[in-house]
């Protein structure tokens, strides 16, 4: 390894392609959040609980960004803001 970073071989570290490849995917899952925001913030608005929003999400075939079911804690996080505030 001496040899290839004396030579100027670049180790370690994120390359190019794949920073890019992470843009491309917080910018998918943050449309996807602001879909699903959408949806969810009218019933949060109308004083729904976040139990019966995520039963109403759940009802609506609208599966979670890994393919889960829609639980309490799964619609918090989604409504809190990115920065966690």
């Amino acid at each position: 390894m001496k040899e290839a970073k004396a030579r100027g071989v670049k180790l370690g570290g994120l390359r190019d392609k794949t920073m890019k490849r992470n843009e491309v995917v917080k910018a998918n899952a943050n449309d996807r959040a602001e879909r699903i925001r959408a949806i969810i913030m009218p019933m949060r608005d109308s004083k729904k609980t976040v139990r019966d929003i995520a039963a109403a999400l759940n009802a609506a075939n609208d599966q979670t960004a890994r393919c889960g079911v829609w639980g309490p804690s799964t619609v918090k996080a989604t409504i809190r803001p990115p920065n966690g505030g």
